[in-house]
């Protein structure tokens, strides 16, 4: 890339939201997702970015804190690129899910990647389908079960089948 391609993108703030922070090796993961996004000139900001109340005995306040830091980040994201892949369930993590609600309440751009687009209906193993209709583990109704993710996720976020790398040459392009 060259030099005066970098300006193209260098007001751009990215956010990367993704359960990684919670992998053995996320610190890893995030910080070659972050090399890779800023060597094109973007600004980027990781949810491990500061230092979290996390010590704080009262459970309530390290929520607070982690609260007050996402709200600080948002403020200065333009874009959130985040990993949709499923994590605990068949679902995407809550708390990206969460700051992408965020992201779009203020108006960012929101992209997600993920391999798996598959039916939420397929991808829940616990899935039932009784006289046409699929029900979820509880016996309820799953309304959306032949979309790949809820309705605000489908109708917020751009959706990249891929990587991260795919998601920063779809923002490229876009």
């Amino acid at each position: 890339m060259y030099r005066y391609q970098r300006k193209f993108f260098e007001k751009e703030g990215i956010y990367i939201a993704g359960p990684e922070c919670f992998y053995t090796d996320g610190f890893h993961m995030l910080k070659a997702m972050r090399v890779r996004a800023e060597s094109l000139g973007f600004g980027v900001t990781l949810p491990n970015d500061n230092p979290l109340d996390m010590e704080n005995p009262d459970k309530q306040k390290r929520a607070d804190s982690v609260f007050a830091d996402l709200k600080d980040d948002m403020n200065k994201t333009t874009v959130i690129i985040a990993d949709l892949e499923a994590y605990r369930g068949a679902e995407a993590d809550s708390g990206t899910i969460y700051e992408i609600g965020m992201a779009y309440a203020k108006g960012a751009r929101c992209y997600g990647y993920t391999r798996d687009k598959r039916s939420l209906a397929t991808k829940n193993q616990l899935a039932v389908l009784k006289d046409g209709v699929v029900h979820d583990e509880r016996g309820n109704r799953m309304p959306y079960a032949q979309l790949p993710f809820a309705p605000s996720v489908i109708g917020s976020t751009k959706i990249v089948e891929g990587d991260f790398d795919d998601c920063l040459k779809m923002l490229m392009v876009d």
